[in-house]
């Protein structure tokens, strides 16, 4: 019986040049436009002090990097869509050394759960309404936390000087904002349409991800897609610049990449040519020539094609 998933995680891209520059540097963090319900979108605005678009979208571009656990018997329709050329990372490996925000998706149907993430995401609003009440009926306990405020607002002991109770819900909205912020990262329908595709089955992907997290990446709120597409490069390019912004294995465990698949079998022989002379290999400089040739012939014996997998599966 075929599995319905797999023991390594693939990620796929339609560029031939992409696949080296994954083998050079390691996967790339981009940015993805996901579909929200606008109240989430319409919450955030009203929460934090960022200036609202004059017309907010139903969009937020995250940065992050996709994967799915599709059986390769299974694959030619996701293949499709998202390209056939793909790198395959076990799982077991991934999981305990890749991102601590690496999970598959939280796929929502049943109406009662969308209502829940959407009224939830309301909630720091609420919260702020409550701290502003505090303040004004408690404004003398604030007088030391206004004076050293005015003299030095960077100093490290501005939240001692808060009130305990005010302090411990201000810290509960930032906790919520962040966990909530990480569902969202996660969250998808079941369906919905997708390329001029109505009743798109999103789950049929089986995608997981890895995402950064909006306190160390900003995300785009509100944005339309129209206004993703012209900046995405440049909101990439941004990213990119930060060695951090991308994934990459040591070379001690490039044993853990379990494929490398190119689209047709007369580009194998260059690809493997072009894995023993790159002189970096998923983002790290191997000055020894000795663990140089191994490493290499580790992700030599890695390679493969998609034609030979449509054949063989």
């Amino acid at each position: 019986m075929n599995p319905i998933s797999t023991s390594s995680l693939f990620h796929f891209t339609k560029k031939y040049d992409v696949l080296k520059l994954i083998l050079a540097n390691g996967l790339r963090y981009t940015y993805s436009c996901e579909v929200f319900p606008i109240e989430i979108v319409k919450n955030h605005f009203a929460e934090t002090s960022s200036t609202a678009p004059k017309k907010i979208y139903p969009n937020i571009a995250i940065p992050l990097i996709s994967f799915c656990d599709t059986p390769l018997t299974r694959v030619a329709k996701h293949s499709n869509i998202y390209g056939k050329y793909f790198i395959g990372i076990e799982k077991d490996y991934i999981n305990a050394m890749g991102s601590a925000y690496l999970n598959p998706l939280l796929y929502a149907n049943a109406d009662y759960l969308k209502n829940a993430v959407s009224e939830l995401s309301a909630l720091p609003c609420h919260l702020t309404k409550v701290l502003n009440s505090y303040v004004l009926k408690n404004h003398k306990e604030f007088e030391l936390f206004v004076e050293e405020n005015a003299k030095n607002p960077n100093s490290e002991r501005l939240l001692d000087l808060l009130p305990d109770d005010f302090r411990e819900l201000l810290r509960c909205k930032f906790v919520f904002i962040k966990r909530m912020n990480q569902i969202l990262a996660l969250y998808k329908p079941i369906t919905g349409t997708f390329r001029g595709i109505k009743n798109y089955f999103f789950i049929d992907e089986r995608e997981w991800r890895s995402f950064i997290p909006e306190n160390k990446a900003e995300w785009k709120w509100g944005i339309s897609k129209a206004e993703f597409s012209r900046n995405y490069l440049k909101w990439t390019n941004e990213l990119i610049e930060d060695k951090q912004r991308y994934y990459t294995i040591i070379p001690q465990f490039l044993y853990c990449i379990s494929h490398i698949a190119v689209k047709k079998e007369d580009e194998r022989k260059d690809i493997i040519q072009y894995i023993r002379e790159s002189p970096r290999l998923f983002g790290w400089d191997i000055y020894n020539q000795k663990d140089r040739t191994l490493f290499r012939d580790i992700l030599i014996s890695k390679v493969t094609t998609f034609e030979r997998i449509e054949t063989d599966y």
